[in-house]
């Protein structure tokens, strides 16, 4: 919790918001179990219509150092050799909408995913680390849904602004 400090956080939410209101995020497979809208860009040099993303886009790109640094000094976990991403997608997912159905952001069985330039492919995904930009007074979990659903734990983790949730990209259905 508190990966991102209330002020990248509002930011963040606030541009995302513009981008949404703008026509920028794109559905992805409606209909077909995801109900989310994105957009992927680049993970530096964020200016413009996306200079508000730029907080947080480091909090993003400092992790894999992070957690290096804290595996070096005896950490209980191991990390996978991770960099920094070449990428980040912004999903918004509409309150009482469609969820996402169970996957795993790398799946070995997945078709195609060995397609597209090195850092880009699914295949090149080791660490899945999402940061949830949600203002604690507009969002309810318990009226708007939104949990990430960890079904292997049976935890459900609610989406928090600021929070970031580390994922195993191969190994952890959500």
């Amino acid at each position: 919790d508190r990966a991102a400090g209330a002020g990248d956080v509002a930011a963040a939410a606030a541009a995302a918001r513009a981008l949404h209101a703008a026509g920028r995020l794109v559905p992805v497979q409606a209909g077909q179990g995801r109900g989310d809208e994105v957009l992927v860009c680049r993970a530096r040099g964020l200016g413009g219509e996306l200079s508000g993303l730029a907080g947080c886009a480091a909090v993003l790109r400092e992790l894999p150092a992070a957690l290096a640094a804290a595996a070096g000094q005896g950490g209980a976990f191991e990390v996978p050799a991770v960099g920094e991403p070449p990428a980040l997608q912004l999903a918004r997912y509409a309150p009482g909408g469609e969820g996402y159905p169970t996957h795993l952001d790398n799946d070995p069985a997945a078709e195609g995913r060995d397609v597209g330039p090195p850092g880009w492919r699914i295949a090149d995904r080791a660490l899945t680390a999402i940061l949830y930009l949600n203002d604690g007074g507009e969002w309810d979990a318990g009226r708007d849904g939104g949990c990430l659903q960890l079904p292997e734990s049976g935890e459900d983790v609610a989406p928090v602004g600021g929070r970031v949730v580390l994922l195993l990209a191969e190994h952890t259905p959500h």
